[in-house]
């Protein structure tokens, strides 16, 4: 997949496990947005697995956020390839599809991290730098849940024009306030 085609890279994701992550889920299903939406969810909590689960039977795509949440680029290289390598194969068999999709815990990685995110055959990665990414395992794009001080104080819903892809917390987005936001974001999105 190359950088400049990123058709296939859904739209929206949304990172973590949180016990209320269903209440989002039905909320992106009102506005038909599955087809766009990956969950990248850590299997750390024993309920992430039913959530991963369900989801993915409801037509949302299923990224790998590790095992652990453990930040990969700074944890020992074997363990960092059994974070990398064992979540993905946990989502195949609790789906029965294909795991093609990786998110960076915290966004943090380096060319090593990368090359196990290839070998162990994921597609595409995402961070969570503003700017664009450099490859197709460096995808970057706007966080919606709060206005992080790269966005010298803007909106992040006002930016969203000026991006290709957005990333969510369900807690953070409950926690700020902004569920309203989101929603006006999702008609948007629609269109």
């Amino acid at each position: 997949m190359s950088i400049l085609n990123l058709m296939k890279i859904p739209k929206l994701s949304i990172d973590d496990y949180h016990s209320l992550n269903p209440i989002l889920a039905s909320l992106i299903e009102k506005y038909g947005l599955q087809e766009k939406t990956i969950w990248f969810i850590d299997l750390k909590e024993y309920d992430s697995r039913e959530q991963i689960r369900s989801f993915s039977q409801r037509g949302f795509q299923i990224g790998s956020h590790t095992m652990t949440h453990a930040f990969v680029n700074h944890i020992p290289k074997e363990q960092a390839k059994w974070e990398i390598e064992e979540s993905k194969k946990v989502i195949e068999e609790l789906t029965g599809k294909e795991c093609e999709a990786f998110c960076y815990p915290r966004g943090r990685y380096n060319k090593e991290t990368i090359e196990m995110i290839k070998n162990a055959g994921y597609k595409w990665a995402r961070t969570t730098k503003l700017e664009d990414g450099k490859t197709e395992f460096e995808i970057s794009g706007l966080h919606l849940s709060y206005p992080r001080s790269e966005y010298e104080g803007k909106d992040p819903f006002s930016m969203v024009k000026d991006y290709k892809h957005y990333w969510a917390h369900y807690k953070e987005l409950q926690q700020f306030e902004l569920m309203d936001k989101f929603e006006k974001f999702l008609e948007w999105l629609k269109k």
